[in-house]
């Protein structure tokens, strides 16, 4: 694990860098910009999904109880791990944070 990375929980919530982004959706695909650098990042259908639930509000475990819900799969430590992999991706790129 790299040092001073924060250990990403699934009790966490976590709020979009608003200031820093523009995006549009595109069919199922979710096209982000990241203005400070003119930067552009292409998040995937189950991506697209997991963006819009990040709100401000709802923990990363409820989110993804929420999208097993949607597509009627398990949750498993599997998936788990995914999602936390995915959202500590996009933390890296500095387009959403821990709300505070």
């Amino acid at each position: 694990m790299e040092k001073n990375k924060k250990v990403i929980k699934p009790e966490f919530i976590f709020k979009k860098n608003k200031n820093k982004l523009a995006w549009r959706k595109i069919e199922d695909t979710l096209v982000l910009l990241y203005i400070p650098t003119n930067e552009i990042y292409e998040l995937n259908r189950t991506g697209a999904y997991i963006w819009d639930k990040i709100d401000g509000k709802k923990n990363i475990k409820e989110i993804i109880v929420e999208m097993c819900t949607k597509f009627n799969i398990n949750y498993t430590q599997n998936l788990k791990r995914d999602i936390i992999k995915f959202i500590e991706k996009l933390c890296k790129w500095d387009i959403i944070k821990i709300k505070k």
